[in-house]
């Protein structure tokens, strides 16, 4: 993974961001709301959201997932970023404390609310288009990302095996 690639799309998140989520339902149709994301410095995003919404429902269903996340595109840059990724949902206290903030007393009692759960989307690929660069997209694949799941389960997510088509 290029830093500088990688940097950019850091630089797209500034704390919780305003992005796009969209999962695949039980019924193997796309569904796609607004959620706020954030991302670390190994690229898993993470979702706050309640334990009994729609979105990990879906996501229990099939982990696939695409987001979507960007600046203005009438600003200068123009930038954004499609990311697809294999998403699990957590209820980890120390994960749920580290991505608390004030805003979210809107919808949660406080970080240790039994229905605050996060939804982690580690990708397997990232593309990322600017309005600024000549050649797009610029893409983070695979072998960029390496996830552990467990002790001595250390793999590319995209050798899991493809989401059959529904019919």
């Amino acid at each position: 993974m290029t830093r500088e690639l990688k940097r950019k799309i850091l630089d797209l998140f500034e704390g919780p961001t305003l992005s796009e989520l969209a999962t695949i339902t039980r019924h193997g149709r796309p569904w796609v709301r607004y959620v706020m994301s954030s991302i670390d410095d190994e690229m898993t995003l993470r979702i706050p959201t309640r334990s009994d919404a729609r979105k990990v429902r879906d996501i229990n269903f099939c982990p696939d997932v695409h987001v979507l996340v960007g600046k203005n595109l009438f600003s200068s840059s123009g930038a954004y970023a499609q990311i697809e990724g294999f998403a699990v949902i957590t209820a980890d206290p120390r994960k749920r404390e580290k991505e608390w903030s004030e805003a979210m007393k809107r919808f949660f009692t406080g970080p240790r609310d039994p229905d605050y759960v996060l939804i982690e989307v580690r990708p397997y690929r990232i593309e990322y288009w600017s309005a600024m660069e000549k050649e797009n997209p610029q893409v983070l694949d695979t072998d960029d990302f390496i996830y552990s799941f467990g002790p001595g389960d250390e793999r590319p997510i995209a050798d899991s095996e493809p989401t059959p088509a529904f019919v």
